[in-house]
């Protein structure tokens, strides 16, 4: 089954940030009868959004694992593709000192 996962703020009368992920629902690998997601989407998060200080040590671990399957299954592709745009893109959003 897939899901989206559409976290977001609202401030009244001036703007609005949403993060959406696409999310594949699965049998759990590691427990039986439960499920889990996988994300689908392989794009980081604009780290201008990303306040590091309200974040708990979980959370924080789940980004950069979040960004090492990025650069794990994207960077291989816009390599192939000779994509330097994306790839200067992905680099710099990546960047971000835990």
């Amino acid at each position: 089954m897939i899901i989206t996962n559409e976290p977001g703020f609202y401030k009244e009368g001036s703007y609005g940030i949403r993060i959406e992920n696409i999310l594949h629902v699965r049998a759990a690998q590691d427990h039986a009868n439960f499920l889990e997601f996988e994300n689908m989407t392989m794009v980081p998060y604009c780290k201008e959004l990303v306040d590091l200080a309200l974040l708990k040590d979980e959370h924080r671990a789940e980004i950069q694992g979040y960004y090492e399957k990025i650069q794990d299954r994207v960077r291989p592709l816009l390599e192939k593709e000779r994509d330097t745009l994306a790839l200067d893109y992905l680099s710099e959003q990546i960047d971000i000192k835990f």
